[in-house]
């Protein structure tokens, strides 16, 4: 096992040993645990629509505000479903089904050209984009099932772009449904979106001059939230809960359960040939990974980064660091 390899296993180690100590209370604004009232884990809605074999999705990039643990807020740049709506830290999930045409029209009220970029997807790269107040669609096959991304092109602010926020998931499911790719060894039972994502406050509020060179997120987002916000994962024991994880940062993340084993069987959209069972995994930076979990019955595990991604910006309350980040837990239902 090489230094970083055993490192990171420690510093798993450490972080569980903490996690599962902590008591539940320290989550004051985690939402009612769904699984108490019978609800499973499932993807967030879609706002894509299916006309005959045409799925048509709308993104409008637009600049917006997010509130960071602590009350501070920062400028982004996001993706909306529609005009009046908002941006959101990630897009919203595109949803389709394999077969299907995906039609994505962009929207862009950016001061700057964007384009949309979909790796691993049969479409070729656009380096123009849309122009400040222009629109461009994109249309692909869903040619095979997956966890995909999609984010900000291939034009000259493309990075910054995405640095600031823009960039979701794209899942494509099989024919029938009820597996990650059409095979019994991806069936599952639930399923959960992970998609991960930095935020470096001084980047944020001077996103077109200041040098990349120095781009340090200091915090560290699940579907848009650092714990104590983010959402809990319902599921049951006894199930099989796949996690979709989707990589839409700029940094790698070893992402660790806690008293569960996860088995990965995807990556980047493709099903593994051999699936393999760890406790912790890295998820590379704009990489996508699918990983199920054999529940085991214990009321909750505790899914987090393990690289010492668990904190918001350092806070020190009575000199110990606080729990933040990307922490979240599986609670677990009868």
């Amino acid at each position: 096992m090489g230094r970083r390899s055993f490192a990171t296993a420690c510093g798993a180690i450490i972080a569980a040993a903490a996690l599962l100590t902590q008591p539940a209370a320290a989550a004051p604004r985690a939402p009612t645990r769904a699984h108490d009232s019978g609800v499973a884990a499932a993807l967030p809605s879609s706002p894509c629509t299916l006309s005959g074999t045409v799925r048509s999705c709308e993104l409008w990039a637009k600049t917006g505000t997010f509130a960071l643990p602590g009350g501070t807020t920062v400028p982004i740049w996001g993706y909306a479903p529609a005009a009046a709506d908002p941006p959101t830290l990630p897009g919203p999930l595109l949803l389709a089904t394999v077969g299907e045409t995906v039609s994505i029209t962009l929207h862009n009220t950016l001061g700057d050209a964007t384009s949309i970029g979909l790796p691993d997807q049969e479409l070729p790269p656009d380096t123009a984009g849309a122009p400040p107040g222009g629109t461009r669609t994109y249309e692909f096959t869903a040619a095979r099932p997956g966890t995909f991304r999609y984010e900000a092109g291939l034009t000259p602010g493309g990075p910054r772009q995405v640095a600031m926020g823009l960039a979701g998931a794209l899942v494509v499911r099989p024919v029938p449904g009820g597996s990650a790719y059409g095979t019994a060894a991806t069936a599952f039972d639930d399923e959960a979106l992970i998609v991960l994502q930095g935020i470096d406050p001084a980047f944020n509020a001077a996103p077109v001059t200041y040098p990349t060179a120095k781009y340090r997120p200091r915090y560290w987002l699940i579907n848009g939230a650092a714990y104590p916000d983010t959402a809990e994962i319902p599921s049951g024991a006894g199930r099989r809960l796949l996690l979709r994880y989707v990589n839409a940062g700029l940094e790698d993340h070893p992402m660790s359960l806690a008293g569960a084993f996860q088995q990965v069987v995807g990556a980047d959209g493709r099903e593994l040939g051999h699936p393999y069972t760890v406790l912790s995994e890295t998820v590379v930076a704009g990489g996508t990974m699918d990983a199920i979990v054999a529940v085991p019955a214990v009321p909750r595990i505790p899914l987090f980064e393990a690289a010492r991604r668990v904190d918001n910006a350092g806070h020190v309350t009575g000199g110990s660091v606080d729990f933040g980040g990307m922490l979240t837990f599986i609670a677990v239902g009868p």
